[in-house]
């Protein structure tokens, strides 16, 4: 016996089309798991923004440090780091950053930067709300010739997206290279790690509303059209 499935007033395009959607969503939902497409992107100019302008330097002579956790990108985020507080440094005012066989830390826009106070050390910085996008300019300090570095993404319930983004600094100047990433998951927290390593320039983009998806375009419309059917009948009559 052969069932046909349709629904009163809904052309049945627009039928299959909901249905389709629901089985995929059913399919995603007894998997229970997320695969993110996390894509490597380059500068970009976020719907926020952190340069570390408005923080005083680390200096020695007054050991002034960002007091943690410390409210960054204009209130939408949050740093903290692991051992010691995070210094913000101004070459220009003699607030060097050393970055051992790298030089001393130079900055990527305007006159300060922010750099891990310790070998070893990580930040972790949490988004108010999540975000698509994520970069900023990055260097680490050099063992040996090799200044290792990493950054890891985490959705909201704190699982890694994809895999922690493994880098090596080998710039003797002092320089920051741009690192950035776009993902179909929602970003809520970034933790870069290294020793002494050094950002400036963060660029984020915010999560925005979500569109509806196509089936449930479909399923509305379905829903609607017997209502639509209902007004011009009373309408004629």
């Amino acid at each position: 016996m052969r069932i046909t499935l349709r629904s009163p007033g809904c052309p049945h395009g627009i039928l299959a089309a909901g249905l389709a959607a629901l089985s995929g969503l059913a399919l995603i939902l007894s998997s229970g798991t997320a695969y993110a497409q996390v894509t490597t992107i380059g500068p970009f100019t976020g719907t926020i923004s952190e340069t570390w302008e408005s923080f005083p330097n680390y200096l020695d002579t007054l050991n002034t440090t960002l007091i943690e956790p410390a409210t960054i990108f204009g209130g939408a985020a949050t740093i903290t780091s692991t051992f010691t507080d995070i210094g913000i440094y101004e070459p220009s005012a003699g607030a060097d950053w050393g970055l051992i066989d790298n030089g001393v830390a130079q900055v990527a826009d305007g006159t300060k930067g922010a750099g891990l106070n310790s070998f070893g050390d990580s930040a972790t910085i949490a988004f108010a709300n999540p975000v698509t996008a994520f970069g900023g300019f990055f260097a680490s300090a050099a063992q040996g010739g090799n200044g290792n570095f990493t950054i890891t993404l985490f959705d909201a319930s704190n699982n890694i997206i994809d895999s922690p983004f493994g880098f090596n600094d080998t710039d003797t100047d002092g320089s920051l290279s741009w690192h950035g990433f776009a993902s179909t998951i929602p970003i809520k927290f970034v933790t870069y790690a290294g020793d002494f390593t050094v950002v400036d320039g963060l660029q984020a983009n915010v999560l925005s509303a979500a569109a509806p998806e196509p089936g449930s375009i479909a399923l509305a419309a379905c829903g609607a059209l017997p209502l639509a059917g209902l007004v011009l009948s009373r309408r004629r009559r």
